[in-house]
């Protein structure tokens, strides 16, 4: 992920930050969404509770929020507060195929989500295409869709040429790694749609694996999350003013591995080659190899901020190839980005109708309420702040952010 990730992150980290006088960083500003549908639109300031570190604190304010205008505001004596309720989306695509899927997303987006104010940026493998008011109203919603969808497919699929020619290298691999070592009974056993490579046949099976091997590594490194790049694009929008609200889209992965069948054969055949036992271990190495995501860092990050992230799990089946176990690759990615929707109050769908989970995460960012408070015990150290929300006498699945850091 890091190789495709990177542009649009770094170009994110371009913001300046906003400079807040001592006094306005001690107003905590913490937006309230609802998880399972719409919030209840006559909360007061009385029926919610807040703590900051497990210490209750006084709220000052509140304001509901729909879309992006503030339609009723409750004031304690002395407070206001003029808080900016301009919505700005940002769409990240993690994908390796393009899903025809998100035609039907693009086009809800532009008809029913986008309102006159809102800002729109998209993200693709290639490319960050930003959308302001008033490039969103200078042409109709049909063709300003249209427009999109077509840089987003072609984006995706010109992105993820490497990672899929990779990916079909692997497939290569195993069909000349199988017919080097005798372990496939006949042709008809290997993989039919991957054209075989006549060049592997000839250079022996310890090079072949020593090439797969290595194919395998270059794969993971077109897919590995660098925290550092999610924490920079937080720190960037942090002085951003206004709803910071993004939709992840990540496509479920599969790699290409040789089955355990297949080892097992090949581990009995070559039991007293030592150089292909060393090379068959390092493959179980490989294949269990897991490089962690700093998932509370970023969730950290994203929750000071103030960006509330949505989570879209796309499915995608996995393909039988005999001799090869279409390994599932996306547990690392799927867990840490289900904690890190959570922390800043957003949802995380996997939903087999992708438009349906996409209609579930815009409809928990169609209103708010946004709870301002100042900390009874504000000390400036740098240390990050829990926050806990939650509403007297209602059972309420709420979203808030996580916290932020006392600065």
């Amino acid at each position: 992920m890091e190789s495709r990730l990177a542009p649009f992150f770094l170009a994110f980290c371009l913001f300046a930050f906003v400079a807040f006088s001592p006094q306005e960083r001690m107003v905590i500003q913490v937006p309230v969404r609802a998880h399972d549908g719409a919030l209840p639109s006559d909360l007061t300031l009385a029926d919610f509770e807040l703590s900051e570190d497990g210490i209750a604190q006084n709220l000052k304010g509140l304001y509901y929020v729909e879309g992006n205008r503030i339609v009723r505001r409750e004031e304690k004596k002395n407070f206001t507060l003029q808080p900016n309720a301009t919505r700005h989306f940002y769409l990240v695509f993690q994908m390796t195929k393009y899903d025809s899927r998100l035609e039907d997303v693009m086009d809800d987006i532009f008809r029913n989500v986008i309102r006159p104010g809102d800002t729109l940026t998209l993200m693709t493998p290639l490319k960050v295409y930003s959308l302001n008011q008033k490039a969103l109203g200078g042409k109709p919603v049909e063709q300003i869709s249209k427009e999109m969808r077509g840089f987003v497919r072609k984006d995706i699929e010109t992105g993820s040429a490497e990672y899929n020619g990779i990916i079909k290298d692997l497939r290569r691999l195993i069909k000349a790694i199988q017919t080097n070592a005798g372990v496939a009974r006949d042709q008809s056993q290997l993989e039919p749609e991957v054209d075989s490579d006549p060049t592997l046949g000839n250079i022996g099976l310890e090079n072949t694996l020593d090439r797969y091997r290595t194919s395998l590594e270059k794969l993971e490194s077109l897919r590995f999350v660098d925290a550092r790049k999610f924490i920079g694009f937080a720190e960037g929008l942090r002085g951003l003013a206004g709803q910071k609200i993004v939709f992840f889209f990540y496509q479920r992965e599969f790699r290409p591995e040789i089955n355990s069948s297949v080892l097992n054969s090949m581990m009995s055949i070559y039991q007293e080659d030592q150089n292909i036992q060393a090379d068959l271990m390092e493959l179980f190495q490989v294949y269990n190899r897991q490089t962690p995501i700093d998932a509370e860092g970023i969730s950290r990050a994203f929750a000071d901020a103030d960006i509330c992230l949505h989570f879209i799990f796309m499915e995608k089946a996995a393909q039988y190839i005999f001799g090869t176990s279409m390994k599932e690759q996306s547990e690392d990615v799927f867990k840490a980005f289900k904690q890190i929707s959570q922390a800043t109050g957003g949802i995380f769908s996997t939903a087999i109708d992708l438009l349906a989970g996409f209609k579930s995460a815009a409809a928990a960012s169609a209103n708010c309420y946004l709870l301002c408070y100042i900390p009874s015990m504000y000390v400036p150290d740098g240390q990050f702040r829990d926050v806990h929300v939650a509403v007297k006498n209602r059972d309420l699945s709420l979203g808030s952010r996580l916290g932020y850091f006392s600065r």
